[in-house]
């Protein structure tokens, strides 16, 4: 029965795209779903049907319907049909008039999949034996999919396939607990139940999901635990759930472990994590946009490695320099002085013998930067740290990114920058030899509006890039050139408005540790200036392989931008654990992390080009 085998791995292929872009916007969620997974389940996702849209609608309802986004699907559809066609030649027919339309309705199809563990007797005694099968042996692994009112169709399609693959073997005539051959010898089965498909891996896996669909048992929908994370993040639109039993997972994980489990679960218990007990996401729709909502139970702890979360909460007025048109802002808050606190802690109660060690290097740090950490520095400065990018400043879109720091004590914050810098240019390759042609790079000091503002020099070599440095008695201010710097000092001088008043409007209830936004608009502008150019050459290649999709079918703008909205996500720490949140009008995995991943990226392509080798390679010539 490898047939058998070959389309369970289709669905479970298929359930990974349904739970993603094709899930937007969501259609109807099936209740059966969290009947069908037990109580306990270790880790449960699901995902909604894809819903159809309304032209005219806001955010994803509207652009998903919009004419050309339309047209373009469609012609992506015919463009896929007929390239499977060309690659098909030779091919039984059956393959090329059941598989395309299976894919193309299978991935608008809601499901779940969850997986358990039941681990078996005697746990110690097969760990001692390595009888690793028989404690994998004990995992339950179940992919349901819900055909609708195309299942009959769906099961044709499948079986059609399965003679296919099956070569004149004898093909049964329905999808009824067919048995899927494999070389570890667990269970595993292939069945239909009413409108549903099941994939069940796992001794007594079928069973319990049939069960959990007739209502029979209890399910995952009827845990005290999930129910109370569902209700602090559930909203009306769902789209997709993603539930981690976290506790669980650490105490079934730490029984397999054997004697190896005592040391991890004490491990556990010192970076401070015993605490995180589930983690529940819920994706969907609000106000248009795609919203994704999080809870992570951590026991309301912020010991050990939570103390990265453990900074201020952030408000308004940490955002009065800050200019209020920014189009990219990512800021967040981090306790460093705990931090430091905490791995200093760790070091004494895992390796004690390693604190001299500690102490020694933190101390040669000290002698070379000539301040002490403790004393100065982590009073010099705050807990907040800004990346932002503002189109006054000359920012297209992140292209003219500031990065500043909360200073807290100037008096301390002077001299440790004036220390740093001379530190920076000690370390940079300039000859000043010759006074009428120099070549490397140097470090220059030059006065703006009462501020000393430090830039990079780079002479005789293409870098696109002159870091520059300034510090007033508030902020330490960090940027790729003076001119995002300038135009900063400008805006503190002469003032204007400032993103308080922003996120005084947007600001979540809680101890909002990290906040961050973008101009989705400004980024498709920026986006769509390189994309006729790109498309054509990448398409123009593509067509001559076969794959009859051309530049006209790609959407303009138009049929994107009324369709945006400001994308922001945030973190709240609270007296259970934490909650993320996030909201983008764009159906594209990732797309709430932008920020970050922009500066990222932005700071390693910058970084490629500086080459100082050559220019120090050069001055040594």
């Amino acid at each position: 029965m490898f047939a058998v085998g070959m389309f369970s791995t289709l669905l479970v292929g298929l359930a990974g795209m349904g739970g993603g872009l094709m899930a937007f916007p969501p259609g109807e969620r099936d209740a059966a779903y969290l009947n069908g997974a037990p109580e306990q389940t270790l880790i449960y996702t699901e995902w909604a049907s894809r819903g159809e849209g309304k032209e005219g609608g806001e955010g994803v309802d509207g652009l998903v319907a919009d004419p050309e986004i339309v047209q373009m699907i469609a012609d992506l559809k015919s463009a896929v049909m007929s390239l499977i066609e060309k690659n098909a030649k030779g091919a039984p027919p059956e393959l090329t008039e059941h598989l395309p339309p299976l894919l193309i309705d299978l991935v608008g199809r809601s499901g779940c999949l969850y997986i358990d563990y039941s681990p078996p007797e005697n746990v110690e005694e097969r760990l001692q034996n390595e009888q690793w099968l028989d404690l994998a042996g004990g995992f339950q692994v179940t992919l349901i999919i819900n055909g609708g009112d195309k299942a009959d169709e769906t099961e044709q399609h499948l079986l059609a396939l399965m003679a296919v693959a099956l070569q004149g073997q004898d093909v049964p005539d329905s999808i009824n607990e067919l048995p899927i051959p494999n070389p570890f010898g667990f269970s595993a089965t292939f069945d239909r139940e009413g409108n549903y498909f099941i994939l069940a891996l796992g001794e007594g896996s079928l069973d319990r999901a049939r069960a959990g669909l007739k209502g029979e048992v209890k399910g995952l929908g009827e845990s005290k635990t999930f129910a109370q994370a569902y209700e602090a993040i559930k909203m009306e639109r769902v789209g997709g759930v993603t539930w981690l039993n976290l506790g669980r997972l650490r105490d079934e994980g730490l029984k397999v472990a054997g004697p190896f489990g005592a040391i991890a679960g004490v491990m556990i218990e010192q970076l401070g994590v015993d605490g995180l007990n589930s983690s529940l996401t819920v994706s969907g729709v609000i106000d248009g946009q795609i919203a994704t909502r999080s809870h992570l139970e951590t026991g309301g702890k912020t010991t050990g490695l939570l103390a990265l979360a453990a900074g201020r909460g952030l408000k308004s007025d940490d955002f009065q320099l800050i200019p209020a048109d920014c189009d990219f802002l990512a800021s967040f808050t981090l306790d460093v002085p705990l931090v430091r606190k905490t791995v200093i802690d760790l070091i004494q109660e895992v390796q004690p013998g390693l604190m001299g060690n500690y102490q020694a290097i933190e101390s040669q740090a000290e002698k070379q930067l000539g301040f002490s950490i403790e004393e100065e520095f982590l009073q010099a400065y705050g807990q907040q740290m800004t990346v932002f990018d503002s189109p006054a400043a000359g920012g297209l879109f992140a292209t003219s990114l500031t990065f500043a720091v909360e200073v807290t004590d100037a008096e301390k914050a002077d001299k440790i920058f004036a220390k740093l810098m001379q530190m920076l240019e000690g370390s940079l390759p300039g000859d000043r030899s010759n006074e009428y042609a120099r070549r490397g790079v140097f470090l220059e000091e030059r006065e703006f509006l009462g501020h000393k503002v430090y830039f990079v020099n780079t002479i005789g070599d293409d870098v696109p890039v002159a870091p520059a440095f300034c510090q007033t008695d508030k902020q330490l201010l960090v940027s790729l050139h003076p001119q995002a710097l300038k135009a900063h000092l400008r805006f503190l001088k002469e003032g204007g408005p400032s993103y308080a008043d922003k996120f005084a409007e947007v600001a979540p209830d809680g101890a909002v540790i990290s906040y961050g936004t973008f101009a989705a608009d400004k980024m498709v502008e920026l986006i769509y200036s390189v994309i006729p150019f790109g498309a054509q050459i990448g398409l123009s290649e593509s067509q001559r392989k076969g794959f009859d999709f051309d530049i006209f079918s790609v959407p303009s703008s138009q049929a994107i931008l009324p369709y945006m909205k400001e994308a922001r996500s945030w973190v709240v720490r609270t007296e259970t654990g934490l909650l993320f949140e996030s909201r983008t009008s764009l159906p594209v995995p990732l797309m709430t992390s932008v920020p970050m991943n922009l500066l990222f990226m932005t700071v390693g392509r910058v970084s490629k080009p500086v080459q100082f080798d050559r220019v120090q390679e050069a001055i040594e010539e």
